[in-house]
Parts: C-alpha cells; structure tokens; sequence
C-alpha cells in the first residue's frame, strides 16, 4: 500500500547529545556510538532467550504473539545500525538520493493522518520522520511486556537536564528511530497482519538515500480507538546502548 509523501531533513529541535551528534559534531561520532551499541549486544540468541524468559512474566498470549513478531525484526535493526557505519565522513557533501522502487513512497509525500487504523499510523510514524518530530513520534509509541518498567528506569538514570528536555520516556525511543531512519527515502506496505484482536504486524520495505532496501516491520496495539507501535524490552536496551553516552548523561 503507498502514502502520498518522501523525507524532510531538517534539525531535531532537541538539545541533547545524540543530535549534537548528527547535526553538528558530525556523522563520525555517530558511528562510533553505533559500533558501541553492536559491541554491547549479545546478538541475536540473546534476543531469543528473553522472548522465552517473557512467557514467565504473565504477559497475554496475544502480546506474546506481536513481541515474537517484533522480535525477529530487531535483527533487521542492528543490520541498519551497522549501515550508519558507512555513513560519509564530516563535511562530505551529500549524495543525491538514489530512485526510489517501483511500488516505493517518497517520505515527503506523507502525511499525518492520525492513528485511526494501523495503515492509518504507519503513514504518520514515518511522517514524523520526514518532518524530523520526534515527540510526535513518541505520542504514537506504547509498551509490550516488561518495556515500560526498563523504559522509566533508563529515564531515571539519566541527569536532570536531559530528562527535561525530553519530558518523557517515550521520546527516548523516538529519538532513538529518528536516527536509525533518517536516511530513508521511501517506504512501502508490504503485509499487515491481525495476529489477535486489538493487536496487529506491520511488515514494510524501505529504501535509503542510497538505494538500499531493507524489509521491516512493527507490532501495533489498538489503545482506546488509536492504534500504537510497540516499543519491547529488546528495543529498549538497544536504546539504552545508543544513548548511553557521556554527553547525553550529562557528565
């Protein structure tokens, strides 16, 4: 299914490290963070044994299923993060963006549309991409399982000044999305699953700047008639890794 729309880059408005980063301390940095994060995960049979560690925690059968669907898309994550190694040097000018795929949506063609189906709130979470807002993106993202508990203790464990700027637990993961999706160019619906009722799979192509594709995809609940992309456990320690740095924690 295409949106009308293709991406807008422009300068996150927050200030906080991880755009220092990528708007102004150059892509280098930023690759040395990502090569921190792949160092600091335990790879993917790690991601495996905490699905099957989740089964013990009372989570529902029907979280259960769009977690084990989210689960097997991180490894098409990290697989995008180590694509940020390759990003050009400081400086370097930017190549012009490659032509999008048949079947393929420019990013600056979306628009926000609401939430009200989950076609509906994958059009506006990559619109918030496009218009580089990420708490816009962050009132689009909901928990599964034990995130939310690891998502207010990673909160917590950030200074003062940071947590202000960010105002919620929720805009650490968008940040955190803005980043890994900020080269992309297009996207196209590919699937979307009702695994359970309220529940539902997103499985989408993108393509970056550079013409490479990627499939991906996202579990969405239905929370009071607006349909929320599930942030899991896995994506919150991944986050932790990204951002965990000295300039964000403020020391």
């Amino acid at each position: 299914m295409d949106f009308p729309k293709t991406l807008a880059f422009g300068a996150l408005g927050l200030a906080i490290a991880v755009f220092f980063h990528l708007q102004h301390q150059g892509q280098a940095k930023l690759r040395d963070e990502v090569e921190t994060l792949r160092r600091s995960n335990d790879g993917v049979a790690a991601l495996r044994s905490e699905g099957e560690r989740l089964v013990t925690q009372g989570i529902s059968p029907e979280e259960l299923i769009v977690l084990r669907n989210a689960n097997e898309e991180l490894k098409r994550l990290d697989a995008e993060l180590a694509a940020l190694k390759k990003l050009p040097s400081p400086g370097s000018v930017r190549p012009t963006p490659k032509p999008l795929a048949p079947g393929m949506t420019p990013l600056l063609e979306l628009k926000n549309v609401g939430a009200a189906t989950p076609a509906e709130a994958l059009q506006t979470f990559f619109w918030t991409v496009a218009e580089a807002d990420p708490a816009a993106m962050a009132r689009l993202l909901d928990y599964v399982g034990d995130a939310r508990l690891r998502a207010e203790e990673l909160f917590a464990s950030l200074d003062p000044e940071t947590r202000r700027h960010l105002g919620s637990p929720e805009e650490i993961f968008a940040l955190y999305l803005q980043a890994l999706y900020s080269r992309v160019s297009g996207v196209q619906l590919l699937r979307q699953d009702f695994p359970a009722s309220g529940y539902a799979a997103w499985s989408f192509r993108l393509q970056t700047m550079s013409g490479k594709q990627s499939e991906q995809g996202f579990g969405l609940r239905n929370e009071g008639g607006s349909w929320r992309v599930l942030v899991t456990p896995q994506m919150v320690e991944m986050t932790r890794a990204y951002l965990g740095t000295k300039e964000l924690r403020g020391q």
